[in-house]
């Protein structure tokens, strides 16, 4: 065994390392015949070997003509009642060619006459008809490089072929002619992809086929009636995994279909891949592929129970690779991991289809093109009203389209009286979502009442740097530069309360229910304060330079950060729970989920980082250059990005919706603590606040719309 043989032994127990094949071959073509593997020449090697799965062994069958050159041929085998002989039909390729071979094993140790052996098995000839002309498949404009194909119909004579462009043909084995030819339309161009047939005992109707067609993003399954000879098809989800990968390796077992490695973008993938046919689901598994296979077949054995991959690996240069996985190792239970991942990707599918499911009638709205309210009630009165005029029982599907869209995230802007205001720093709802305080730089809070709107000034000796509403909606927590710590009415606007905080601080955060202020000083100090008795509950010197403050909205908990590292904090016992390595430069940002069981932190490092808050351990990375973060809800982070704000789906980490208006960089943006409400503030030259509200029930029932303003500030 030569070092790149070496090399495979590095595949763990999922992968048996077969013997090499006796020559090197890219691409092959192979079938399986009681304990063989046939191996019908590859990609310029005309060689052909039985592989023998019980003695572990190799054996020359025949060679290709001379004349044939093989480049992304295509070879099935036809069933037969002689269960010692099978007939394979090698054609198509580059160049294209076919014939025919009856074989017979070459392990049979059966004395037979060498004469009648020469003459009858185990030799490629070119194919004919009953009159003895050749036959021909494919015309001449056609190329077959690369086509896949698979024996069906009623009598097993029809040859479904899908080859490039877009075609998919049905040649009739028994006449030697075309019966059918269709065009997909699609944009992916066929080509070493993947093309099975349903199996036959499980399909009804034994005039009628059932086909799927897979490649990159396109999923087909197939019917062909022959009695009629017809095609009807139907797309089919792939996952958001495999879209972008080609040229996989396949098997169809059970009603299953096994994806392992192939190529994606400009390496080959190590990932495995599931498609269940009754289920209608994709799974990808936990395992990936120790080594990168590429340009190799899968083929199953005649017995079910294993796959064999023969053919190139890319990582070792090693050309007749030959590798045994048992079947049962992938149609085991789903792993914790392989779980969470199909949860998410049907986050993902949901999503989609969501979109999709605007795109009704011949007006092809996308959700993306929906500019406002308008466009969305008109297009979903137009809908009403074709559906009411076309069938009865349109009213599941509507309601199915609304269902869907509530669960997006979906905001447009209310039209609101401008008020003017200098450059907003931050911005803080009341917890019943109607007044929000408005933090200027060097200027005093702006209590903002939505409803009406009005707005009030609370006056401070020094420029404020955070503010916060009580529990109960009735106070304003404050906290200014120097070092005054101030309790508001909110009824009156006026000062019921003031605490002083001994060092001036850098910053400054209310817990949830009004009880507790952390904060940390230029000092190095951070101090938890119980705000009732004003006497600290924790103490901490010597701290690093703290970038952040959050606490969890059961006040339960405090995150800090300092420097990529998160520390979390005990606010009734004062002590610290743990602390890790959480980003590679400055923590801008941490927050809190809804629920408390997930934290959010943002960093220079371009990253946001999810994390579960019980164990400490990262759930998700979502990547991007973002200014603002946080979480709306337990389903969904808010984020800013210069002059725009974007909505994430945190299970899918799919981008939902994205609102733009703001002509400067976003300086606060806020979200209610319903999460229905947003509103946002930038400063350029004239500084604009947006007031952004979820599409609720009430606006799609009574056909409503809301239309859209600017704040314009100074």
């Amino acid at each position: 065994m030569d070092l790149n043989d070496t090399k495979l032994q590095e595949l763990d127990t999922i992968f048996q390392t077969l013997p090499s094949l006796p020559s090197s071959f890219k691409k092959p073509q192979c079938v399986s015949h009681k304990n063989e593997i046939l191996v019908c020449g590859g990609y310029n090697n005309g060689n052909c070997y039985s592989y023998h799965t019980l003695k572990n062994q190799y054996k020359l069958i025949c060679s290709y003509p001379e004349t044939i050159q093989l480049v992304g041929h295509c070879v099935v085998k036809r069933i037969s009642n002689n269960s010692d002989v099978t007939t394979l039909l090698s054609f198509g390729g580059q160049h294209k060619h076919v014939l025919v071979m009856k074989y017979k094993s070459v392990w049979d140790d059966t004395k037979k006459s060498k004469t009648e052996d020469i003459i009858q098995y185990n030799k490629w000839i070119f194919w004919t008809d009953n009159f003895h002309v050749y036959v021909e498949i494919g015309r001449n404009k056609d190329d077959y490089e690369g086509a896949c194909a698979v024996i069906g119909g009623s009598n097993n004579h029809l040859l479904f072929i899908a080859y490039y462009p877009h075609n998919i043909s049905v040649y009739d084995l028994n006449k030697y002619q075309f019966v059918k030819h269709h065009v997909l339309s699609s944009d992916n161009f066929l080509g070493y992809n993947c093309f099975v047939i349903k199996t036959k005992d499980k399909v009804s109707n034994k005039k009628k086929t059932e086909l799927f067609l897979f490649c990159g993003k396109m999923g087909l399954s197939i019917e062909y009636d022959e009695q009629n000879n017809t095609f009807q098809f139907s797309k089919l989800p792939i996952c958001t995994t495999m879209k972008k990968i080609i040229n996989y390796i396949y098997v169809h077992v059970n009603d299953v279909i096994l994806f392992f490695g192939g190529w994606e973008a400009e390496a080959a993938s190590k990932s495995v891949h599931k498609y269940s046919i009754k289920d209608n689901v994709w799974m990808q598994f936990e395992y990936n592929l120790q080594l990168a296979l590429y340009r190799c077949v899968g083929v199953l054995s005649a017995d079910a129970a294993f796959v064999h991959i023969i053919g190139e690996n890319l990582e070792t240069k090693s050309e007749g690779i030959h590798l045994k996985t048992s079947v049962k190792e992938w149609m085991k239970e789903e792993t914790e991991k392989e779980r969470k991942w199909l949860i998410e990707e049907v986050e993902k599918m949901r999503i989609k289809n969501i979109k999709k499911d605007l795109k009704i009638m011949n007006g092809d709205i996308d959700l993306k093109e929906l500019k406002t309210y308008k466009e969305i009630s008109m297009v979903i009165e137009h809908w009403i009203r074709h559906a009411l005029s076309v069938r009865i029982g349109w009213i599941d599907d509507f309601n199915k389209i609304i269902s869907h869209f509530i669960m997006l995230k979906y905001f447009k802007s209310f039209q609101i009286a401008p008020q003017r205001f200098g450059s907003i720093d931050k911005i803080e709802f009341s917890p019943d979502c109607t007044k929000a305080v408005l933090i200027l730089y060097d200027k005093p809070l702006r209590l903002w009442n939505i409803k009406l709107p009005e707005v009030k000034i609370l006056e401070c000796s020094d420029a404020f740097e955070f503010a916060q509403f009580s529990a109960d909606g009735n106070m304003i927590m404050s906290c200014s530069r120097d070092g005054n710590i101030q309790f508001w009415d909110v009824e009156s606007c006026k000062v019921i309360k003031k605490l002083r905080h001994p060092d001036n601080a850098l910053g400054f955060r209310f817990s949830p229910d009004g009880k507790t202020l952390a904060c940390y000083s230029y000092d190095k100090v951070f101090r938890i304060w119980n705000i009732e008795s004003g006497q600290d509950i924790q103490t901490v010197s010597g701290v690093k330079r703290i970038e952040d403050i959050c606490f969890s909205f059961d006040s339960q908990q405090i995150a800090m950060a300092q420097v990529g590292v998160i520390e979390m904090w005990n606010v009734k016992t004062g002590k610290q729970i743990r602390r890790f390595k959480a980003h590679t430069r400055h923590i801008k940002k941490l927050m809190f989920s809804l629920d408390g069981q997930l934290f959010v932190s943002q960093s220079l490092d371009g990253t946001i980082r999810i994390w579960d808050v019980e164990s400490g351990n990262e759930v998700k990375t979502l990547k991007n250059p973002f200014n603002l973060v946080f979480f709306l809800d337990n389903k969904t982070i808010l984020s800013c990005c210069y002059k725009s704000i974007q909505l994430w789906d945190v299970k899918s980490e799919t981008k939902i919706q994205k609102l733009k208006g703001h002509q400067g960089d976003i300086l606060a943006v806020q979200g209610s603590p319903d999460g229905n409400t947003l509103v946002s503030g930038c400063n350029k030259g004239i500084s604009k606040l947006f007031y952004f509200s979820l599409l609720s029930n009430n606006y799609l029932s009574n056909g409503k719309y809301i239309q859209m303003i600017l704040f314009p500030c100074v």
